[in-house]
C-alpha cells in the first residue's frame, strides 16, 4: 500500500515541512557545482542578471535558472543553441529549488 511506502517516516510519525525542506536543502547541496548540456529554450538578460531555460536535448523535460554574471555569455548566444552550462542546484527552504548558473557555451 502507499501509506507503507515511505522509509523514514510513518502516519504515526510524519515529517513537519521543515524537517522535508532542510533534508532536501543538505542532499541538494551534495551535488555541488554540475555540467549540463541541452538546448537554450529562453535567454533574457535583465540589467547585471539573466534569467534563462535550458531544454533536454532527448525529453520534454526543462530547468529554469539565473545568473548574476552577464559577463560569462557569449555575446552571440541566442534561443534554440546547443549549450553546455556549469550551474549550481540551490534549495530555499522557504520557497523550494533554485538552479544558478555560471558559465554557458
Amino acid at each position: 500500500a502507499v501509506s507503507d511506502a515511505s522509509k523514514v517516516s510513518s502516519e504515526q510519525s510524519p515529517w513537519p515541512v521543515s524537517r522535508l525542506s532542510a533534508t532536501l536543502k543538505d542532499w541538494i547541496e551534495r551535488l555541488g557545482y554540475l555540467w549540463i548540456e541541452g538546448e537554450l529554450a529562453q535567454f533574457n538578460p535583465k540589467g547585471t542578471q539573466v534569467f534563462l531555460e535550458i531544454k533536454d536535448l532527448a525529453q520534454e523535460m526543462r530547468i529554469s535558472a539565473h545568473s548574476w554574471n552577464t559577463s560569462a555569455w557569449p555575446s552571440d548566444l541566442k534561443v534554440g543553441d546547443r549549450v553546455v552550462a556549469l550551474v549550481k542546484p540551490e534549495f530555499w527552504p522557504k520557497s523550494g529549488w533554485k538552479v544558478l548558473a555560471y558559465l554557458l557555451w
